[in-house]
């Protein structure tokens, strides 16, 4: 009984959609295993907030992360995952 090459073709593709629809651990979650993904966020001291949100948000985005916002002193910027 021979394996006629429409069988053929359909097996391979199924074969690649399945090894190409598992995926692996995301290294980006709150704590170890699964779970919600967390926003990366980094904590610059330079005074900026000194002289206003703005001059943090285009600090931030020249360094190509995606936002940045202040707290009391610093410059938080943010890559949202």
């Amino acid at each position: 009984m021979a394996i006629s090459m429409k069988y053929l073709v359909a097996f391979v593709f199924t074969a690649i959609f399945i090894v190409s629809s598992v995926h692996c651990r995301n290294k980006a979650t709150n704590g170890p295993g699964y779970g919600l993904k967390s926003n990366q966020e980094v904590l610059f001291n330079h005074g900026l907030c000194l002289k206003g949100y703005e001059n943090c948000d285009q600090f931030c985005k020249r360094l190509v992360y995606d936002y940045g916002y202040c707290t009391t002193a610093n410059c938080v910027c943010v890559v949202i995952l």
